[in-house]
């Protein structure tokens, strides 16, 4: 069982689940709180077999042992907190210099969300009536999106904050959804460059998708249609989409500059059968199959995707971060992180936790002790991709 995982649904509630049209993305993350599947948009679209993208390489990565940088870089990268406290992780600054986090007296209590930054912390926000938790944090090195939830249940209203972290304004709300429409989804919005994306219901049954400027509080609705969730990818917005509500899902996307539609990669093309989850950091993809046992990744200039892993029945893979050659994700089990280059990977939490992938940064945390105790803890590291890539071949 894995809980408190922060940008994914718990994969213990997800074995077996299938759900069309969720994507994951390194650099937003969704919060403790959400102990439940995340909502389709799409019904009856999971049906669709999961699709190996043409030419994608049948071999799946082997198992190594943790390289001695990444110990050293665990100790260093330690993330420490006062007794008593709980402190987990919500997003990592790209640079790894800080990273935010929720902060409290026990898991149940988390109410402050807190930059931590040279050992010392920043209150940014305090959940106050009528908010219930925290659902989805980002952050792109200067800009803070986090989302307050007004009801614990997954469909219920959120407020959607930004913060500048440069500035000394208090954090303000850019959106807000009222929880009142049927098949409006639970978002999680992303944030890159300066920009935030979200996908939000409207009254006729389908769903927006946003770019927003964060400087200055321009909102574009660059597409309508039956929409999953939206990421960044490099200079791309993509989303997914089923031509129908019950109809197979495709991606995407549009230019971040323009608005314009764009063309996706061509490996992304060929995986449009229901990806489940995917990441991308704009060279760098992966994406899972509609059952979630299947991962898939393809970069830049390499001839055609490569099968990183399949699960074990009863498994499943999602959380899903990218980086380079690095590529993170969270079985049922444990997290775990291969390099595409050496096509061997290594897991980096004794089991369950998850990792936060952002730019050249990852955030790593796990839980300690009994998973159902409102004294659960939780222990983690922030380190460099660099320390945790460098694995060995097979």
């Amino acid at each position: 069982m894995a809980v408190l995982k922060i940008g994914r649904r718990p994969l213990a509630a997800a074995v077996g689940v299938l759900m069309a049209g969720t994507m994951a993305c390194g650099a937003t993350h969704s919060t403790p709180h959400a102990e439940a599947d995340r909502p389709s948009s799409f019904s009856g679209s999971t049906a669709a077999p999961p699709t190996v993208p043409s030419g994608a390489a049948a071999r799946s990565f082997c198992p190594v042992a943790n390289p001695a940088a990444l110990t050293r870089a665990e100790t260093a990268g330690a993330i420490s907190h006062a007794a008593g406290e709980t402190l987990v992780p919500a997003a990592v600054a790209p640079d790894a210099s800080s990273f935010f986090a929720l902060d409290g007296a026990g898991v149940r209590n988390l109410k402050n969300l807190v930059w931590v930054r040279g050992g010392k912390q920043q209150t940014v926000f305090t959940l106050a009536a009528p908010y219930a938790g925290y659902g989805v944090v980002g952050f792109d090195g200067r800009w803070l999106v986090f989302m307050a939830d007004r009801s614990q249940e997954i469909t219920g209203a959120w407020d959607l904050y930004a913060w500048d972290s440069r500035g000394t304004a208090k954090p303000r709300v850019i959106a807000s959804d009222p929880g009142t429409e049927a098949d409006s989804p639970v978002e999680w919005p992303r944030v890159h460059g300066g920009e935030a994306t979200w996908i939000q219901g409207t009254a006729d049954g389908t769903q927006q998708v946003h770019l927003y400027d964060l400087a200055t509080g321009h909102d574009h609705v660059v597409h309508t249609g039956h929409l999953g969730a939206s990421l960044f990818a490099g200079d791309l917005l993509v989303w997914t989409e089923a031509v129908k509500p019950d109809g197979p899902v495709t991606l995407a996307a549009v230019s971040v500059a323009t608005g314009a539609p764009a063309p996706l990669p061509a490996p992304l093309a060929q995986a449009q059968t229901t990806p489940a989850t995917v990441a991308s950091d704009g060279t760098t993809w992966a994406w899972t199959s509609a059952d979630y046992r299947t991962l898939y990744a393809w970069r830049a200039g390499s001839p055609a995707a490569v099968t990183v892993r399949t699960a074990d029945d009863g498994d499943a893979m999602d959380s899903l971060g990218v980086s380079g050659d690095l590529l993170t994700w969270t079985s049922s089990k444990a997290t775990f992180a291969a390099n595409l280059k050496t096509g061997s990977f290594t897991q980096v939490t004794k089991e369950f936790g998850s990792a936060l992938t952002n730019g050249n940064a990852v955030a790593v945390y796990y839980p300690l002790g009994d998973l159902k105790s409102p004294d659960l803890t939780y222990d983690g590291y922030v380190v460099k991709t660099s320390d945790i890539s460098e694995l060995p071949r097979c």
